[in-house]
């Protein structure tokens, strides 16, 4: 996502589609992770 710090909160959840109220299930940490490293570069 470009420019995330200009971004509402809400915004960057809908990007990333995250729910604001149960945040990422396991599955997509570990999907994430594999993805993006720990540091999500």
């Amino acid at each position: 996502m470009e420019n995330a710090h200009t971004k509402s909160a809400s915004e960057v959840l809908a990007n990333f589609g995250v729910n604001e109220n149960t945040g990422l299930t396991l599955e997509e940490v570990k999907n994430n992770f594999e993805r993006y490293g720990p540091n999500g570069e």
